[in-house]
């Protein structure tokens, strides 16, 4: 299990966060919500990136607590951090990281737990060692070493992380940030802005991504299955209002009509829709059958998917297909786990609608899941045991599960009751008059 402490860093108090198959975290802006995901997802990348750290990169244990302090100040600015003396707590199973600043300054320490650090130092010496040999024997043959043992070599590595941390290795992430509309009209332009500072790492990174997966998605389209009824039919033209489709060189979003609209004439809720519903588009099940996750060698590998704001610009009825969508990564994946900060009290309600479909289906009678999948799509169905749900409020981050598993209603109703109350004191002045 991927799990984060978090004290006196940047807008955040304190923090306790484990992320579970599907972990929600609501709160206002600029309350701490996408510090938390990128903390989480910058901390697993040091396992998720192991193979090339340990590797290709061939970084000494020294170097790669240097390497991970620059980056953490890279990823998180000083001038953010606040004037407190902070502490990152951070655990993925037997693997612990504590990153902590020094006093007040602009320093922080990175510190690894013991078994991390004698697992790294082993396998870097190996790996080294392995590395030596072949240059020797390419040398004596005036040839360049095998370029084949780097792969096998971090085949290798990735190999002793399974057998390390087992099941709670995550091997992938992606981080769907927000503001993603700008990858939309930006196209394959994103190269001019790899070294201009502008864009944060984790959006860099989404962008590569994005593009990769798009090129990809559009060269396969005419073998996806794009039914009306399937996923990625709902999720493309329902949501999206089209398919994508490519004519001389351009790409457009195809309309039921037949319109071709290019990608820089597309709404705002289609532009910021559009990088979100590609990479979901990759994810999707393709089948009925419960999936396990990607396998590689027979191994089902572990993902952790971090999406900001998924409501951003969408009218409440394709909210609520999102969501369907969404929680279909995780209810028919199982080694899937998806985190979403939101703002939207609208978002909680429907992932609780969700999961009491999952709840009811696990205890109902036989015939009942039949009546349940006519109120909600039983490949959105949630169990309520993979469910964390959060709220940061006044910095402090708050568990708002109730005990019968659903996201406490108090809470949601605490959140939309103003406006509630304000309608109620104006019918209050009409009824008075």
């Amino acid at each position: 299990m991927q799990k984060i402490i978090v004290k006196d860093f940047s807008c955040i108090k304190s923090a306790t966060l484990a992320v579970a198959p599907l972990t929600l975290v609501i709160g206002p802006q600029a309350s701490g919500k996408s510090v938390l995901s990128k903390l989480i997802y910058f901390c697993t990348s040091i396992i998720s990136d192991y193979d090339r750290l340990v590797v290709e990169d061939s970084l000494s244990f020294e170097a790669l607590e240097r390497r991970i302090g620059s980056q953490f100040i890279e990823w998180f600015p000083i001038s953010a951090w606040g004037s407190k003396r902070f502490s990152i707590n951070f655990q993925l199973g037997e693997f612990e990281l504590i990153i902590a600043r020094i006093s007040k300054s602009e320093r922080v320490r990175v510190k690894f737990c013991e078994q991390f650090v004698s697992f790294y130092k082993n396998s870097h010496e190996q790996f080294l060692a392995a590395i030596k040999k072949a240059e020797v024997k390419a040398a004596a043959k005036a040839d360049l070493y095998d370029f084949e043992l780097m792969w096998r070599l971090r085949q290798s590595a990735i190999q002793n992380l399974r057998k390390w941390l087992g099941r709670d290795l995550v091997e992938n992430q992606l981080f769907v940030p927000a503001g993603r509309s700008f990858f939309t009209s930006v196209g394959k332009a994103l190269v001019a802005f790899e070294h201009s500072g502008i864009l944060d790492p984790v959006t860099l990174e989404f962008g590569r991504r994005f593009s990769a997966i798009r090129e990809r998605y559009i060269r396969r389209m005419p073998g996806l299955d794009v039914s009306e009824s399937s996923l990625a039919g709902i999720l493309f033209s329902e949501i999206l209002g089209g398919h994508l489709k490519t004519e001389g060189g351009k790409e457009y979003v195809q309309t039921a009509d037949g319109r071709l609209i290019p990608f820089s004439a597309l709404s705002s809720g289609q532009q910021e829709l559009l990088p979100l519903a590609v990479a979901i588009r990759a994810m999707l099940p393709t089948g009925v059958p419960r999936q396990t996750g990607a396998v590689s060698g027979g191994v089902a590998l572990r993902r952790t998917i971090y999406i900001e704001e998924p409501e951003a610009h969408l009218f409440p009825r394709a909210q609520n297909k999102l969501v369907e969508i969404l929680a279909a990564l995780v209810a028919r994946r199982r080694f899937n786990n998806l985190l979403l900060t939101t703002h939207s009290p609208y978002v909680l309600a429907k992932f609780n609608n969700l999961i009491k479909a999952g709840s009811l289906a696990r205890t109902g009678k036989t015939g009942s899941n039949a009546a349940i999948a006519q109120i909600v799509p039983e490949t959105s169905w949630v169990p309520s045991k993979s469910v964390n749900a959060y709220a940061i409020i006044d910095g402090h981050l708050t568990d708002i599960m109730d005990e019968s598993g659903l996201i406490a209603a108090d809470y949601l109703d605490d959140v939309s009751g103003d406006i509630a109350r304000e309608f109620s004191q104006l019918l209050s002045i009409e009824v008075a008059r």
